[in-house]
């Protein structure tokens, strides 16, 4: 039996390798000098970093950030293919202000609007169901889930114009409440309605 999962695993790891080789082969984006691409929740963690990896590799970039502090840190970081956006994605008008903002950037530059990715979200409150309440709930889903609603919703036009992706961050939260052991209540349906909500859009 040993040697079976030996020769699965050696089987899988030479699977791996071939699939890798060849997904690093497809150019990430044809044409990088008119296509843009736009992140929410910069600030830190995955958001930040797609965003400095993006730059890196010559994509124009329009990086949402929550706060000021955040926005500085990522521009003494990144080339002037980066630029900050001030976005509260729990707020429709900041939303509305951003894609008014990335429009008249997009007109003016001849850019169209390749991707935007929808990665801001927090954790909220940890707790089991009953030690936390109504807006402990509410305050997740305005970010979590509303939020990415919000921007699809707002920058819908701009993406079927240019035929672009929508990228929505979920969680393994959004498969099994299991993974969060139960204490991390608001978060994991916030996410689940995330994962519902792509796979309606889909």
């Amino acid at each position: 039996m040993l040697w079976l999962a030996l020769i699965g695993v050696a089987v899988l790891s030479v699977i791996y390798f071939w699939i890798s080789l060849y997904m690093s082969r497809i150019p990430l984006i044809q044409d990088r000098s008119r296509k843009a691409v736009f992140i929410t929740g910069c600030d830190s963690g995955f958001g930040r970093g797609l965003a400095l990896y993006l730059d890196s590799i010559g994509v124009i970039v329009y990086a949402g950030c929550l706060t000021t502090d955040g926005a500085s840190s990522l521009d003494d970081q990144s080339t002037n293919k980066l630029t900050t956006v001030l976005l509260d994605v729990s707020s429709s008008q900041s939303i509305r202000n951003a894609y008014e903002f990335l429009k008249s950037c997009l007109d003016r530059l001849d850019l169209e609007l390749w991707a935007i990715v929808n990665n801001a979200g927090i954790i909220g409150h940890f707790g089991t169901t009953e030690m936390l309440g109504r807006e402990d709930y509410r305050s997740v889903m305005e970010v979590n889930f509303f939020g990415q609603v919000d921007m699809i919703h707002t920058f819908l036009p701009l993406l079927k114009k240019s035929k672009g992706r929508i990228i929505n961050t979920a969680s393994v939260a959004g498969l099994s409440s299991y993974a969060t052991l139960g204490f991390m209540a608001p978060y994991t349906p916030s996410k689940f309605a995330v994962v519902g909500y792509t796979e309606a859009l889909r």
